[in-house]
């Protein structure tokens, strides 16, 4: 009977620590459980989820960096060569440019370009080529500096220039201009180059020396004008135009 009581005393004992042990087990298994779960979770982590609006809005609507400015260096302008204009010019000469570098072809493109209404031929006078222009009834006396035609001075006689002829009247081998003007009278005159200077050659008249000379025009080669019922010769003597 002792034996019988023993024996169920630690039976009762068994029963008493049986769900203790089982309790015990549980927890121990769901710790392991746990922590390879955690572990798992840490290898594979992966960022989810939407930035907030006001974060999702500035990234939208943040403007493109604009690249930096680029600086173009700056081209020199071309530089037109300088040609010594002879003593006696005017020295607030200006230059009229245009297209072409033929003369002839400059010429009557300065001529559009100025509104001329006359234009000589191109005349060889010393080292320099000349022609000269009536823009506006006044006289532009022009040069050829090489690539273009430079005013070298204008002409102002006492009334309006309305034609200018190209002709050697002096007999030295120089071309000179022979201007006419307009008018009742229609005077005329010869400019051309004395030393280093343009100026009006003068003629000998019964009134003195005279720039200009009524009825003057030129007729093969030679200055001619009326008075009265003969036709007057001029002829250049050096120093002035006389007659005979």
């Amino acid at each position: 009977m002792a034996f019988e009581d023993d024996h169920d005393d630690d039976l009762g004992h068994r029963r008493q620590w049986t769900p203790l042990i089982v309790v015990w087990a549980v927890v121990v298994v769901l710790a392991i459980v746990l922590l390879v779960v955690s572990r798992n979770d840490d290898g594979d982590v992966q960022l989810t989820g939407t930035l907030p609006p006001s974060l999702a809005k500035t990234a939208s609507t943040a403007p493109p960096t604009a690249a930096p400015p680029v600086t173009v260096p700056a081209t020199a302008p071309p530089v037109t060569p300088i040609v010594p204009v002879p003593d006696g010019f005017d020295d607030g000469a200006t230059t009229s440019v245009v297209g072409s570098t033929d003369p002839d072809v400059a010429l009557a493109e300065l001529a559009s370009q100025e509104l001329a209404t006359e234009v000589s031929e191109p005349a060889r006078i010393g080292s320099g080529l000349f022609a000269m222009l009536i823009v506006t009834g006044s006289g532009r006396l022009v040069t050829w500096n090489g690539t273009q035609w430079e005013v070298v001075t204008t002409v102002d006689p006492p009334g309006i220039i309305d034609s200018v002829q190209t002709a050697d009247v002096t007999g030295d081998g120089v071309p000179e201009f022979v201007i006419g003007l307009g008018g009742l009278d229609e005077p005329g005159g010869v400019y051309g180059e004395q030393g280093f200077t343009f100026d009006f050659l003068p003629f000998n008249t019964t009134n003195g020396l005279e720039d200009l000379v009524d009825g003057l025009e030129l007729s093969l080669g030679q200055l001619q004008s009326p008075f009265g019922t003969r036709t007057l010769i001029w002829t250049w003597t050096g120093r002035m135009f006389e007659t005979r």
